[in-house]
């Protein structure tokens, strides 16, 4: 299929492909292959203006997408649907508001590229203003921690562990560090990445 198509349309292709036993077993992972060499051949450059991300992940691991394909397998890039919240971003919790994908955003179960800043900026003015309103829905209680004890609490009855902080971003297998660039501007998106542990 079309490499370029939207994201969810190629994501589910290449689910669909290993599901049905046509993906390929390369170092104990399972993908297909990403075509890259004839995406480059068709449009001279394209590595290079349009897919500079890929082009870069690429290179820091020593392969050179332009020669050789690379394989590829979906991984959780955003994930809409979540917490319910009314014109405003106030939730059913008194003084909680929320906005971006967390909720689903205004686009609903497949958001468009690039709008998920565009959503939060839009939601967030929204929602912060009426959070600030004389009157509105703040809680009564005093804030503290005890919240975290009883997470914790939790934890331990369920017998996991408590110093897993987060979910994992990246798997062992990678063969780079994103740390390491953690600080140094991106030329390709003109923002400062940010450190990722």
């Amino acid at each position: 299929m079309d490499e370029l198509k939207a994201r969810d349309v190629v994501a589910s292709a290449i689910l669909r492909e290993c599901a049905q036993g046509r993906g390929i077993q390369r170092e104990g992972q399972i993908g297909v292959f990403l075509d890259t060499p004839t995406l480059e051949m068709e449009s001279p450059g394209i590595l290079a203006k349009r897919l500079v991300t890929l082009r870069h992940l690429a290179l820091k691991c020593g392969h050179d997408a332009a020669q050789e394909p690379f394989l590829v397998y979906p991984t959780l890039h955003y994930q809409n649907g979540g917490v319910a919240i009314d014109k405003d971003g106030a939730t059913s919790v008194p003084g909680l508001y929320c906005v971006g994908e967390v909720t689903g955003g205004l686009h609903g179960r497949n958001r468009l590229m690039g709008n998920a800043l565009l959503d939060i900026l839009s939601m967030g003015r929204r929602a912060g203003a009426k959070a600030a309103e004389p009157g509105g829905r703040v809680m009564a209680s005093r804030a503290g921690i005890g919240h975290v004890h009883a997470w914790q609490r939790e934890l331990t009855l369920s017998g996991l562990p408590l110093d897993v902080k987060a979910p994992r971003l990246f798997p062992d297998y990678a063969h780079f560090d994103l740390r390491v660039d953690a600080g140094l501007r991106s030329s390709a998106r003109g923002c400062v990445v940010g450190d990722i542990r």
